[in-house]
């Protein structure tokens, strides 16, 4: 939460690098900011908000293609990709659904590629 920081964000907000959210939330609005403050972190503590973004992820609900596909790589880079697996295959399903084979064939093959015995042949 924002609230804990020992400095202001209003400068930042000014320039357009950070939006201030709802319940003290806050995002980075530069792309290089961004990846510059990520990489500083060590990768224990980026996978841990990966993990935490994910889980906020799935109790807000994963509802649209762009949700799905957006769990799935936030349980990627939290490490723990299997956990996006379900969401994998639904986005998958949802591509199909929409005739674009080629990019479902690469999302199933990405999960078959996490858990193998979840597709047996």
């Amino acid at each position: 939460p924002i609230d804990r920081l020992p400095f202001s964000l209003e400068p930042l907000e000014s320039h357009g690098w950070v939006k201030t959210g709802q319940e003290g939330s806050a995002e980075l609005k530069d792309p290089f900011l961004k990846e510059a403050l990520l990489d500083a972190l060590d990768a224990g503590e980026r996978r841990r908000r990966h993990r935490a973004l994910a889980t906020q992820l799935e109790q807000r609900g994963c509802v649209t293609l762009a949700d799905k596909l957006e769990l799935a790589e936030q349980w990627r880079l939290s490490a723990e990709p299997e956990n996006g697996l379900s969401h994998l295959v639904s986005a998958a399903n949802d591509l199909a659904a929409r005739y674009n084979f080629k990019r479902a064939e690469v999302l199933l093959r990405q999960a078959v590629e996490l858990e193998p015995e979840a597709f047996p042949s």
